[in-house]
């Protein structure tokens, strides 16, 4: 019998895994060090609540990406991150502004 292992806090997992990934990534010192201080700041128990309240759909994809928003990443250095094209970033920001149009639980992020 396996016991279902319940994350309290998944999206400071997710905060936490884009910190690792930036920290080995090949973005400039400086920059990385600032997007790591945004990182630490940001409310995760806000984006949390958000994502739980949410009545749209959240994927985990859509949760980095509002993440590394929240945070002012460059979307150069996003496309690093997550190893796709600049313009999928766009393509990204785009559809998850589209999808939350309506809520007004991550405008302020976005």
């Amino acid at each position: 019998m396996y016991s279902k292992i319940e994350i309290k806090h998944p999206t400071k997992l997710i905060i936490e895994n884009i910190a690792q990934a930036i920290s080995v990534s090949i973005i400039e010192k400086d920059d990385k060090k600032a997007y790591l201080e945004r990182l630490s700041k940001i409310n995760f128990q806000l984006l949390e609540t958000a994502y739980q309240v949410s009545q749209t759909k959240i994927t985990g994809l859509d949760m980095k990406y509002i993440i590394c928003f929240a945070a002012d990443i460059d979307a150069r250095d996003i496309s690093l991150i997550f190893d796709v094209e600049r313009e999928s970033v766009y393509t990204a920001r785009y559809r998850i502004k589209k999808k939350f149009a309506k809520n007004d639980t991550f405008r302020v992020i976005l």
